[in-house]
């Protein structure tokens, strides 16, 4: 797919609607990167928070598009398999060190990709919505 430009003012701007989706997509990205808030290199990110299983879900779902137009190139599904490589070898690293599959080197991992991607498209969601930004 490749990127048309388009001139300067010819995209309307978001009317009460808009900027309110706009705003409620940026506020529950922000909520979904609640776990991942809390915690800290040295400990483990609760599983049991299904709040976690969400943001890590809607993260593998924005990640192509997140990526993709945010380095201005078509890596198709290569930044979901990344991801998940990622997480593989996560797991590996702290079985292999810590005997348990879910462990401090995966939580920095799950914490990194939720950050990255949910905290970016929330926080851009919110200003978008506050300042009305056309598109």
């Amino acid at each position: 797919m490749a990127f048309e430009l388009k001139q300067s003012g010819s995209f309307f701007r978001p009317g009460l609607i808009g900027r309110g989706l706009r705003l409620i997509m940026g506020l529950l990205f922000l909520f979904l990167i609640s776990p991942v808030t809390a915690f800290r290199p040295g400990g483990v990110i609760n599983i049991g928070d299904l709040n976690l299983w969400i943001g890590l879900a809607v993260t593998f779902l924005l990640a192509d598009e997140v990526v993709n137009h945010g380095l201005g190139r078509a890596f198709g599904h290569g930044p979901r398999y990344a991801l998940l490589g990622l997480l593989f070898l996560g797991s590996l690293g702290d079985y292999l060190i810590n005997s348990v599959w879910w462990g401090e080197i995966v939580s920095v991992v799950v914490a990194a990709e939720i950050l990255l991607i949910l905290g970016y498209n929330g926080i851009s969601f919110v200003v978008a919505a506050a300042l009305a930004v056309p598109g």
